[in-house]
């Protein structure tokens, strides 16, 4: 009984061993440099077409497009101003402002987080987001509006 199982041992360790070494020795098939890239990228549409270039930096806008929901013009005519009477504002917690960036063509684009739902809203006026616009931007605070709720975040 105890010759069988150090038996047992050595002859599972000799066969990954051999296993191993058909691993290391058996080629392995080299991937299309197609393969490799992602679908849709500038990158991927010239290597297939040929032209290869010298690695770029991607702007503010390309990066938030990988990150954010895409973005919808808003209708041509300017939204109605809410009256005071009939809509006010209201300030929540979990709506915080992250910051700003100026992206292409002088346009600005404005950093949101949403804490209930950990997701970031970006907004730039005129531009409706999952159904979030920016409304107004003052010195101290942002007016946003989701669907028919207005609310209002501090900048601090």
């Amino acid at each position: 009984m105890r010759l069988s199982i150090p038996k047992t041992s050595e002859i599972v360790l000799a066969a990954l061993a051999l296993a191993f070494l058909a691993a290391l020795v058996i080629p392995w098939r080299q991937p299309d440099a197609g393969e490799t890239l992602l679908k849709g990228s500038a990158e991927a549409a010239q290597a297939s077409a040929g032209v290869i270039s010298e690695p770029v930096l991607a702007t503010p806008e390309v990066l938030n497009n990988l990150f954010v929901a895409k973005r919808t013009a808003a209708p041509a005519a300017a939204p109605k101003p809410a009256s005071p009477a009939s809509k006010k504002a209201v300030s929540v917690p979990w709506l915080r402002y992250i910051g700003t960036i100026s992206g292409a063509e002088g346009k600005t684009y404005y950093f949101f987080k949403d804490t209930r739902t950990n997701r970031s809203i970006t907004l730039s006026a005129g531009e409706t987001v999952n159904g979030w616009s920016l409304l107004e931007t003052g010195d101290k605070q942002f007016i946003l509006k989701n669907n028919e709720d207005l609310y209002t975040v501090n900048k601090r």
